[in-house]
């Protein structure tokens, strides 16, 4: 299993690669970089790039590959992204198509690499490690629509309001409410971006009013989410589902995910 040695990079020139930490965690070796890697974290790697990884012990890493003539992406740049819930359901549906020999749906792939692309164009929130602040935090990431307010969330971490916003303030250099509404632009560009309407996005990412969410994103993007919606318009809309070329990537075909509880590398 050299894949799981950091001994020697290796290069995939036909084949975009994510390895997606599912379970405990790794390192990675990447731009001559190391990089740890913890759960539901995954690392890009771009065809033709050089990589290393090595896995903890009871560990699951599960790798996609993205073959580059039938799959473009704009992700040209390697990077770790963070594995939201609707990153989690693409992949595991990929690596079950994959592991059966299933005809893969192009669609579903499109999919997971604009999400990919939209990560990688605007790097994860930094997290405060502070117990209170940190449960909103990560509360928050899942669920970017809870509308619960800094004083809830204190009452909820058993401190006061003020160290929680020191908390956020110290650790991520923003206020808590600049880092929620950070989290939920985040949410949103990656709602638009696999189609939804700015309408149902407003709700999603706790807006009552899509006025008010019209303008925050204008904001944070300089667009209004109807004209991000029509410059991120899915491909698959314009008949290319199911497109030519081979649907089980080399990754994909020869294991869905690297179960090292009794690999060591």
């Amino acid at each position: 299993m050299d894949a799981l040695s950091m001994d020697a990079d290796r290069v995939d020139p036909n084949v975009h690669l994510l390895f997606w930490q599912q379970r405990g965690a790794g390192e990675c070796r990447i731009a001559g970089l190391a990089h740890r890697l913890t759960v539901d974290e995954a690392l890009w790697v771009p065809a033709g790039v050089a990589y290393a990884i090595s896995v903890g012990p009871d560990s699951v890493l599960c790798p996609l590959g993205f073959d580059v003539d039938t799959r473009p992406t704009e992700a040209h740049g390697p990077g770790i992204v963070e594995v939201t819930d609707e990153m989690r359901r693409l992949c595991l549906l990929l690596a079950q198509m994959r592991s059966m020999f299933v005809r893969s749906d192009s669609n579903l792939e499109y999919e997971l690499l604009r999400i990919i692309e939209v990560a990688l164009a605007d790097p994860a929130l930094t997290v405060p490690g502070s117990p209170a602040a940190r449960h909103a935090a990560l509360a928050l990431r899942r669920d970017p629509g809870d509308r619960r307010s800094a004083r809830e969330w204190a009452a909820a971490g058993h401190v006061s309001v003020r160290t929680l916003e020191r908390s956020f303030r110290d650790e991520t250099g923003l206020s808590f409410r600049e880092w929620r509404a950070r989290c939920r632009m985040r949410a949103a560009r990656g709602l638009l971006a696999q189609g939804e309407a700015p309408g149902s996005v407003a709700q999603l990412v706790g807006y009552a009013d899509p006025s008010a969410f019209g303008r925050a994103f204008r904001v944070e993007t300089g667009l209004t989410p109807g004209a991000y919606l029509r410059d991120r318009a899915p491909l698959g809309a314009s008949g290319l589902r199911g497109g030519a070329g081979p649907q089980i990537s080399p990754m994909g075909s020869r294991f869905s995910a690297w179960n090292v509880s009794s690999m060591r590398p």
